[in-house]
């Protein structure tokens, strides 16, 4: 202990909780032992009510920002953006594209009337939902009432596993969508599987969170050429998949660079043409 007055300098933090007649309850404070002369100290006490709201206030703040993110992106984005870890570009060697967007049948009069937006909000609806059980999935922002969705990007599951569970998703998704919509409207798709596939936060604020590929692009340029409530798989993605009985060999209606296989049974009704 020194003797010799040492000027004002902080020695010790502590916690008080002090019983103050004013509010009649006990408050937290936090208190400074500062060293004068002769063995004597001050004690300067800090009012911590208002830092300890503040504290509070943010935890809620950032569960609720956590909450919106989970919504909008994958959580392992929301985590590390929350944590200010995500990068402004990631880029993954190869991943799982699922295009999809739904059809009518030609010959089928609708009896379901709505409008194209309230077809989209269906399936958003849904499709979210799904991605709640299916987290290694990723659902891109929706465009012209198409949707594109990426597998494995944040995980180094083998190829197989990713694409069957994509394939699986869409049946369960499809399943739901025909329930609703009484079949009226049917999902379709394509499933690729290549790279790189580059994502990141784009736009001048840089909020939208957003991939980019080539990959992507021919995924979704063959979306014209599937059928109604059918499921079409480049030859990259067919080539991992275990049971390859599910698919035939498909001609489209115009030249595609890739070979093309189709599924025998349509998406969410368990039955063949």
């Amino acid at each position: 202990m020194t003797t010799k007055s040492l000027g004002i300098r902080a020695r010790k933090n502590f916690d008080f909780f002090v019983f103050t007649e004013s509010e009649n309850k006990l408050t937290p404070f936090s208190g400074v032992f500062i060293p004068l002369q002769n063995c004597n100290f001050a004690l300067i006490l800090k009012d911590q009510s208002e830092i300890i709201e503040m504290k509070d206030e943010l935890d809620r703040l950032h569960k609720q920002i956590s909450l919106v993110l989970k919504r909008l992106v994958h959580p392992m984005i929301a985590m590390k953006t929350v944590l200010d870890e995500m990068p402004n570009l990631t880029t993954k060697e190869k991943c799982v594209i699922f295009c999809c967007q739904m059809k009518t049948i030609e010959y089928v009069k609708p009896e379901i009337e709505l409008f194209d937006y309230e077809i989209t909000e269906v399936c958003i609806s849904i499709f979210d939902r799904l991605l709640s059980k299916y987290n290694k999935i990723c659902r891109m922002r929706t465009f012209n009432e198409d949707f594109v969705f990426i597998g494995g990007f944040f995980d180094d599951d083998s190829p197989g596993e990713r694409i069957e569970e994509i394939i699986k998703f869409a049946q369960d998704a499809a399943n739901d969508i025909n329930h609703f919509l009484e079949c009226n409207i049917l999902l379709s798709g394509s499933i690729n599987y290549g790279g790189p596939v580059h994502c990141g936060f784009s736009g001048i604020s840089k909020t939208m969170f957003d991939y980019w590929s080539k990959a992507i692009i021919d995924c979704y340029d063959i979306l014209d050429v599937v059928p109604p409530g059918k499921l079409l798989l480049f030859e990259d993605a067919y080539n991992y998949i275990n049971d390859k009985s599910l698919f035939i060999p498909y001609r489209p209606t115009r030249e595609i660079e890739q070979n093309l296989f189709i599924m025998q049974s349509y998406l969410g009704m368990g039955f063949t043409d």
